[in-house]
């Protein structure tokens, strides 16, 4: 495949959101369509989905990163003793979500998300 059916596959969008996702990573601009009015309602909401995505990116590479850590020994142990290689964990980007300070993942994406964008309210991290 091409880079526009991996972003497809792996955002999980059709053709034309893949097209706008590679055209803004790499700061290109896209001709309108037919003379279309510019959307500010579906640039918005396309804005916060892929916002939301990195967010959930983020947690997932922190939860991963747990699971590497010694307190996470235990449930690193059950998943090799139920034949879950390293490998299958990498693969399907498993980690390990620690029972104390649920504060401190918040914190780490709190500070990711305003790394991202400085008009984001404390509003938008609690929801």
């Amino acid at each position: 495949g091409d880079a526009i059916q991996f972003i497809q596959q792996y955002d999980n969008v059709d053709f034309r959101e893949a097209l706008r996702t590679l055209a803004k990573r790499y700061g290109m601009q896209l001709p309108s369509s037919g003379g279309q009015v510019y959307d500010v309602k579906k640039q918005k909401a396309r804005e916060e989905r892929e916002r939301l995505i990195n967010l959930m990116r983020e947690a997932a590479k922190t939860y991963a990163k747990a699971l590497q850590k010694p307190r996470a020994k235990a449930c690193a142990d059950l998943l090799l003793g139920r034949g879950i290689t390293a490998q299958t964990v990498a693969l399907f980007n498993l980690g390990f979500a620690p029972p104390s300070n649920p504060g401190a993942l918040q914190n780490k994406l709190s500070e990711h998300l305003l790394t991202l964008s400085d008009d984001i309210s404390e509003e938008d991290l609690e929801q």
